[in-house]
């Protein structure tokens, strides 16, 4: 927790200096990194509709499914490389599985004074990138073994609503746009409100697998998923 405490004095410390600028030499704006964007306080919590369509590339069989997540900031600690490390714990809720809220996933986050990242299903990603600026790109896959996929910053605080909230400040990352693709398409976005964090995900991804009778790639699978923030609080 000290060393959680002494990442959020940095970071303030940071944004003051600027701001401290900002008012001495009237000509040099305040700069707002962004951090905002990506919420560390413990207990924050953000629940989602989730709809869910994958199709399984040996059976063929579609299944689609309904239902509700809510992620908590359930704590903080430092993991192995001594970095403040947000316990992100997931649960699921819905008409017939998982009736009441059901602890499914836990994931962690770590914010720095240059990226926003979170471990998702043993899987490292860059978020976001501070400052926060409007067509920036990175390698949001730079800390994971999968193939480089540059995100993009579109739509920088922008008022946006979902399930008629209304947020103020809203920013879009698009991480894949490649529906052109005829072997593998795919589309991924991102959206982030100030204040509260990820408010919306997309994703549509078709990936192919060979035949395992004439040992072509010709079976195919995809999932077709999307998160849009219901409800949140602290």
């Amino acid at each position: 927790m000290r060393s959680f405490n002494k990442l959020l004095l940095c970071l303030a410390t940071i944004a003051a200096f600027f701001n401290f600028q900002g008012c001495t030499k009237s000509n040099i704006p305040a700069i707002d990194f962004g951090y905002n964007y990506f919420p560390v306080n413990i207990n924050h919590y953000i629940i989602y509709d989730v709809d869910s369509v994958n199709k399984d590339a040996f059976t063929g069989l579609v299944t689609h499914s309904s239902y509700q997540i809510k992620e908590v900031i359930a704590g903080v600690y430092n993991d192995n490389e001594g970095r403040p490390t947000l316990r992100i714990e997931r649960f699921r809720k819905d008409t017939s599985t998982y009736i009441d809220w059901t602890i499914f996933q836990v994931w962690t986050a770590n914010l720095t004074t240059t990226t926003a990242q979170r471990f998702e299903d043993n899987k490292r990603y860059v978020k976001l990138t501070f400052p926060v600026k409007e067509n920036r790109v990175w390698n949001g896959n730079s800390m994971n073994t999968e193939d480089a996929e540059d995100y993009t910053y579109q739509n920088v605080n922008q008022p946006e609503y979902f399930n008629q909230l209304v947020f103020d400040s809203v920013l879009t990352v698009l991480q894949a746009d490649d529906l052109s693709n005829i072997i593998s398409p795919k589309y991924k976005l991102e959206k982030y409100a100030s204040g509260v964090g990820l408010v919306y995900r997309k994703k549509f991804e078709v990936t192919m697998h060979t035949n395992p009778i004439t040992g072509n790639l010709d079976t195919s699978a995809f999932v077709d998923y999307t998160e849009s923030i219901l409800s949140f609080g602290n």
